[in-house]
């Protein structure tokens, strides 16, 4: 539930999922640094309100 963006609302699992729907077509290492950074931009300079853990899982045919 952090607090930020230009209409200072809670991010909410909502918002998340819109940011990881925007880096599906990145690799897991581009899209760990893409969501890192849409996080500290939508928190800008609010307090961090949780933790925070985010897990991405690639699954390879082998």
């Amino acid at each position: 539930d952090q607090i930020g963006g230009e209409d200072i609302k809670k991010l909410k699992s909502s918002g998340l999922q819109k940011f990881i729907q925007e880096s599906l077509h990145l690799s897991v290492s581009e899209q760990g640094a893409y969501l890192e950074n849409k996080f500290k931009k939508y928190k800008g300079q609010h307090q961090q309100m949780d933790d925070t853990l985010l897990v991405i899982i690639e699954f390879k045919n082998v």
